[in-house]
Order: C-alpha cells, then sequence, then structure tokens
C-alpha cells in the first residue's frame, strides 16, 4: 500500500484485523481533516528531519494518529505555515485502515492532541486527494494592531506596530498586489532556492487582496450562539464579503468547495453581470465601517490575501512592504515595480510570525468525491 509516495507501515497492536488497525487493502481510505493551531507551539507545520527534536504541527498529529491506530501514517497539510503562524482553517490529508468512523476522528484525535491543536471537521474524501496538491485557492489573514505599547496578551496573536500609519495608503497600496504577479521581490530566500527548483516559478494569482479593520470576524473558526451551547456556524465570522467566491471565469465550470469547521462549503458564484465592485467604492466603505470599529489611527488591523497559492514568505513580505508604505517611505505606485519580478532586496522586510493565519482552504469538488 502506497501512502503519500512511501509504503503505508500498518503496526496495529490489535493485529490486522484489531478494532482500529488495517482490515485488508480494500479497507483502506482518505480522511481529510480540518485543524486549529497555536503557531507560537510548533516549529512549524512540517516535520524537521534534521531536527526531529523540534515539536512540529505534523509530528504531533501523526503521532495522535499512531497512538489511536497504531499506524505510522505520514499526513499532508494544505499550508507548510512557518514557526510561529497559526491557523483556523487548515486541512490535512492522509490514508488509514482504521474502523474509526469519519465523524468521530475529530473527538478521537482531541484526546490525544494537546490543547494547542484541535480538530474540528473530518470528511471521507475521494482515494488519492492530497491536501496540499488539490488546493485551489487559500486564504491568509494577517492581523496587527497600533498600540504605542506591545500588549502582553494580543501580542500572541497579532503583530504590534508602535508607530503611526497612514491606514488609507496602506489600503490603496493593497489593491495592486491583486491579478497574476512576479512575486519574487516577496520570496524568502530559502523559498527561492526552492522555486528554482520548481516548474512553477514565482508567478502567483491574487484573487483578493484588502486591508481591513477587525470587526466581527474573530480567531475562533466560526461557530457561535447563545448561552453556553453553540448552535450556529457562518463563514462570514471566518472572513469578509467578497472573498471564497468563485468567479467561474479562472476555473471553467469546476465546483469549489472549502473545508471549513462548520463543514463543507460551496464557494457562491458572483451573479450573472455582477461585477467587483471597484477600489474607490470599496475603501469608502472600509473606512466608513473603520470610524466604527477601529478608529483611523488605532485599534486591529488585517490584511486579507487569497490566492492560488503562496510562496515562502510572501505575506509577511507584503504585509512589512505595506508598513513602509503606511509610514511613508515608499509611495505605493513603487509596489508596481515590485511585481514585475524585482529582487527580494527591494521590498519590504518580514513582519513577524504571529500576525499570520491560515484561513481557509478551497478544493475541486471532484478531488472531494463529489
Amino acid at each position: 500500500m502506497v501512502l503519500n509516495g512511501r509504503e503505508a507501515r500498518a503496526s496495529s497492536p490489535n493485529g490486522p484485523d484489531g478494532a482500529d488497525g488495517p482490515r485488508g487493502i480494500n479497507a483502506w481510505r482518505t480522511v481529510a481533516v480540518v485543524l486549529e493551531y497555536a503557531g507560537e507551539a510548533f516549529h512549524g507545520f512540517q516535520a524537521q528531519g534534521r531536527r526531529p527534536e523540534l515539536p512540529t504541527v505534523q509530528e504531533t498529529v501523526e503521532k495522535a494518529i499512531a497512538a489511536l491506530t497504531g499506524e505510522q501514517v505520514r499526513i499532508t497539510g494544505a499550508g507548510r505555515t512557518d514557526a510561529g503562524v497559526h491557523a483556523i482553517g487548515q486541512v490535512i490529508s492522509f490514508r488509514t485502515g482504521s474502523r474509526i468512523p469519519v465523524e468521530r476522528w475529530p473527538a478521537a484525535l482531541n484526546s490525544r492532541l494537546p490543547p494547542e491543536i484541535r480538530a474540528w471537521q473530518a470528511f471521507a474524501v475521494a482515494d488519492g486527494f492530497d491536501a496540499r496538491r488539490h488546493a485551489r485557492r487559500k486564504l491568509y489573514r494577517y492581523r496587527f494592531y497600533l498600540s504605542p505599547v506591545v500588549s502582553a496578551l494580543a501580542d500572541r496573536q497579532a503583530a504590534a506596530v508602535t508607530h503611526p500609519l497612514d491606514l488609507e495608503a496602506m489600503a490603496r497600496a493593497a489593491l495592486l498586489f491583486e491579478g497574476e504577479h512576479d512575486l519574487r521581490a516577496f520570496c524568502g530566500a530559502e523559498g527561492a532556492r526552492r522555486v528554482g527548483r520548481a516548474s512553477g516559478g514565482f508567478r502567483r494569482r491574487i484573487f483578493r487582496c484588502r486591508l481591513l479593520p477587525d470587526g466581527e470576524h474573530g480567531m475562533w473558526p466560526g461557530w457561535t450562539g447563545a448561552g453556553s451551547h453553540p448552535t450556529r456556524w457562518s463563514p462570514g465570522l471566518l472572513w469578509p464579503p467578497g472573498f471564497m467566491e468563485s468567479d467561474g471565469e479562472e476555473q471553467g465550470t469546476e465546483k469549489l468547495y472549502v473545508l471549513t469547521a462548520g463543514g463543507r462549503l460551496q464557494l457562491s458564484p458572483r451573479r450573472q453581470g455582477e461585477r467587483p465592485v471597484a477600489g474607490e467604492e470599496v475603501e469608502a466603505a472600509w473606512f466608513e465601517r473603520s470610524a466604527v470599529n477601529a478608529g483611523p489611527k488605532s485599534g486591529a488591523w488585517s490584511l486579507w490575501v487569497e490566492a492560488d497559492g503562496f510562496l515562502y514568505h510572501q505575506i509577511r513580505t507584503m504585509m512589512g512592504t505595506l508598513w513602509e508604505t503606511g509610514r511613508g517611505e515608499r509611495s505605493p505606485e513603487s509596489l508596481t515595480l515590485l511585481l514585475q519580478g524585482r529582487a527580494r532586496t527591494e521590498a519590504g522586510p518580514t513582519a513577524p510570525a504571529q500576525g499570520l493565519y491560515l484561513v481557509a482552504v478551497a478544493y475541486p469538488g471532484r478531488a472531494l468525491g463529489l
């Protein structure tokens, strides 16, 4: 049995016919799980082969699966988040011969995982589904807050900016990222070496990039309710309107679905004849809201970026470059040159890891077995 390019080693303590062990080749299936995790507890998502003493999300989850099933599996994550980066919509996939019902996988995993990682949903998906390779869109969020003092608590979940920023200039500059560009100026050196060995190059398509004041979009995975019990899940609690919508043109007739903490969500297509709102109109709405939610010179803000893929340190470098724009150190128009394949040294600094969140991942229905 081949598992992610390697031989799957079934070593259930219950033997081949045990309660949780493999029951033969026909019993193997692919499961996808939605994870939330606090990035500061881990040295990134991906296992560190040369430094196994460093805790990672991948190895922690694999150990939990082994404790439950006796299987030594290798999981695949939609995003290989860096050390300190958080997730509320990371998707992992793995093959298992366990008899654990798919709907019981989140509770089973949570019984073995540390509190810094939570499993929210599990899905039976098509055989061969790969959480990273089949991803068509990803949505990230970078949170920062303006404050003269770095907060002891907030600094774990967002980056502090202690100097004034021209937020309107930053919002206008963020719109320039939308479209397909050569983003090598925003790729870290380690990622550039990987890209050099790959065929995809540095070009990525950014569907939407918006700077928004934090409001109703919390840092939990989208559940709310009255009293002591969660009663309702809404994507509106996870991302702003206009994100994770199907344009139709870029995917043809392919239906895309987001695997979330609330279940499987089909991307809603824009209504026929509807056009994206012009940047100036969007900005007016943002800053009208900001007067209530954050104020023009203080509060918490997020850079939301939805794309078909991301380079190493891309969003954190985008954020650092926008901060330079907000401090008046570069013009918004200067970004147009950076989007033409300039050197990494011409872009801004890499923003701290704790502000970045993997929010959601979208997949084609056929890859999910729909």
